[in-house]
Parts: structure tokens; C-alpha cells; sequence
């Protein structure tokens, strides 16, 4: 799969998928991000310069979004979605299904959000997950996933069950740009999940972190909608919150091999407490 960066955002693509269980694949996204390469004609303008993007619609104020979410921008931030974010997607990058929208804080880059309806996670097995097991599965298979090298965890996930949130940013990086820092945050909901990821032009990890953090910001689910609105007659996803993170994260040979740590009979749990 060849799978390049664009210029502007830095939005880096996955094939994220969920195993239901023998046999059964689910998609744990519902969109598989390919972003193409942004044209050379193109490359060192501002976003704002770029043709066509002027003409988008470009919102101030709170959306609804297909996945429930509730997504605000005020001040320096404004949004696109619907037609406008699959526009976007095409000016920028030239293929791929779009996310759901894009958040943009001028001078900085772009929040990309993706929906994945793949039914209420329970979170009851984070403790499985090893920051250390994981990084080296990434570093095993980010090159053949995504044609780019991991250099380490600028962020190690977590998980905060106050905001129902999985956190982390990569360290990697590509050979059209350089080391890049890839923010992620996947925000559990009653239908599944909401995936937030940072891109920016500068590429540096304070800008990243802070594009993160306003991009996660800007997201709620709306009443209904949220994790705490989980009700017994909702649609199950097959996978628990450390086996949906493992796959999310491209630690793809972890996830296919993964062992709820809780009912292991093995001395050693496979993956140890972290954070």
C-alpha cells in the first residue's frame, strides 16, 4: 500500500481493522484513509491559499456530526464537513474516502475526525496493554503499513476513564518529509468510536500536542450519544477497549495474537500494566 503525507496537514492514513472473532472481519473505521500525494505545484502554500479551499464552507459555531458527536470552533478555528470535508480531502490529497470533518486553526494545520460505528467497547482490559510491546510492533509494521519509520512514542498511550479517551502521539518519519509527531485520540461513544487525529503544517511536536488537545476539545457526543448512555439492548463490539487500541494503532501482529491478560492462565500476564 503506498500511502504518502500531504504537505499542508501532515494527515497520515490507516487501514484500521477490527477482528470480530474466527473467521469475522469487521471494519473497526468505517473509512480507510488513503491520502494521495498533494500536487508539486502546490507545495509550500498556506492552506488558505490553495486553490478551491476559499470556497468551501467553512462553519463557526457547534455541528452535528453522522457519529452523534457535537464538534464547536470559535475564535481562530472553523470547520468543514459533509460534501466540503470530502472536497477538501480531494484538493489536498487526491484520493481517499473523507473523515467526517476537518477542524482548521489558521497558521497551524488541521484536525481530522472519523467516525466508527463498531458498537459500544468495553473498557475493562486496559491494563493488557504494554507501551513498550506495542512500540515494537509498530516498528515492525508501520514500514509495510505505511512506508514511514517509527522512532518512538513522543506520547505513550492512555487511557483516562473520567473522559472515556485513549491518548497517544507518534515520533516517526517519512522520506518526502522528515520526522513528523502523530497526535491520536479515540473518544469511546455509545456506537463506537470517534477518531481524532492532529496534522500540521509545522510537523513539530508542540504544535501537534496543541492541535490534539484543541481538536479533542472541540468534540463532545451529543445526550444519547455518549459512553455513559450505553444501554443493554446496544450493539456489542467483539472487541474490549486494548484489543480495538492494538488495532488502531497498526500494532496489527499484537492484536492478531492478543490474550485477554484478566483470564490468562499463564504465569505472566501477555501484555503487563501500563500507566
Amino acid at each position: 500500500m503506498n500511502i504518502r503525507r500531504s504537505l499542508y496537514s501532515a494527515d497520515k492514513d490507516r487501514g484500521r481493522v477490527a477482528a470480530a472473532g474466527p473467521g469475522i472481519v469487521l471494519a473497526l473505521v468505517a473509512t480507510i484513509i488513503l491520502t494521495g500525494q498533494v500536487a508539486p505545484a502546490l507545495a509550500g502554500q498556506l492552506l488558505e491559499d490553495v486553490p478551491g479551499v476559499r470556497a468551501l464552507h467553512w462553519y463557526i459555531g457547534t455541528l452535528r456530526l453522522p457519529s452523534g458527536g457535537l464538534l464547536t470552533a470559535s475564535g481562530d478555528a472553523k470547520v468543514v464537513v459533509g460534501a466540503d470535508a470530502a472536497a477538501l480531502q480531494q484538493l489536498l490529497n487526491g484520493a481517499g474516502p473523507p473523515p467526517e470533518a476537518y477542524f482548521r486553526v489558521k497558521g497551524y494545520g488541521t484536525v481530522q475526525y472519523f467516525r466508527c460505528g463498531c458498537g459500544y467497547i468495553q473498557a475493562d482490559d486496559w491494563q493488557c496493554i504494554n507501551a513498550d510491546d506495542v512500540l515494537a510492533s509498530l516498528t515492525r509494521n508501520y514500514p509495510d503499513a505505511q512506508g514511514e519509520d517509527v522512532l518512538g512514542w513522543a506520547i505513550p498511550p492512555h487511557y483516562d476513564p473520567s473522559t472515556e479517551t485513549i491518548t497517544y502521539m507518534l515520533h516517526a518519519r517519512d522520506d518526502d518529509v522528515g520526522e513528523f509527531y502523530d497526535g491520536i485520540a479515540m473518544v469511546l461513544g455509545r456506537y463506537g468510536v470517534e477518531i481524532i487525529e492532529a496534522g500540521t503544517r509545522k510537523m513539530d511536536y508542540t504544535t501537534t500536542l496543541t492541535m490534539l488537545r484543541r481538536g479533542v476539545a472541540a468534540f463532545r457526543f451529543a445526550p444519547g450519544y455518549r459512553y455513559s448512555d450505553h444501554a443493554p439492548s446496544d450493539t456489542i463490539s467483539p472487541n474490549h477497549i486494548a484489543k480495538a487500541f492494538l488495532l488502531n494503532a497498526f500494532a496489527t501482529d499484537l492484536a492478531q495474537s492478543y490474550t485477554d491478560c484478566r483470564i490468562s492462565v499463564a504465569p505472566q500476564p501477555r501484555f503487563t500494566s501500563q500507566g
